[in-house]
């Protein structure tokens, strides 16, 4: 939860694939526990987009709350899901599930063959 307090108060938002559980939704969660505290001083705009499939929504708990205040985005295929979260400044790989790896693995080859604009990656090791 502290990466996602301190992506706020670095001022940047949350680009995700929207999972509620796990490493990201913890980061998500406290994306939205920060926000809500700046929210006290003004600060009105959502920091926190979910981008996904219609399919994988609908494995979502649509009652969650950080479902439900999250601007989704739906993509049509899994690649425009990836093509998607790469519009991002930076891009954190947390540890996961083979979509994990199979993003990072696709984002790494879009960068060497110059398919996509350098950017930093930050991978995030839960074990110091």
């Amino acid at each position: 939860m502290q990466t996602g307090k301190t992506i706020v108060q670095m001022g940047f938002k949350l680009d995700f694939g929207l999972s509620n559980t796990g490493i990201m939704g913890a980061v998500a969660r406290g994306v939205m526990d920060a926000w809500n505290e700046k929210q006290q001083c003004g600060d009105r705009k959502f920091p926190i987009q979910g981008i996904t499939t219609e399919e994988y929504f609908k494995l979502y708990d649509s009652e969650d709350t950080m479902i439900k205040h999250i601007n989704v985005i739906f993509a049509k295929t899994l690649e425009e899901r990836k093509q998607r979260l790469l519009d991002a400044d930076f891009v954190v790989f947390a540890p996961g599930g083979v979509g994990t790896l199979d993003e990072l693995a696709y984002d790494c080859v879009a960068m060497q063959d110059g398919l996509l604009e350098k950017k930093p990656f930050i991978l995030y090791n839960v074990c110091g």
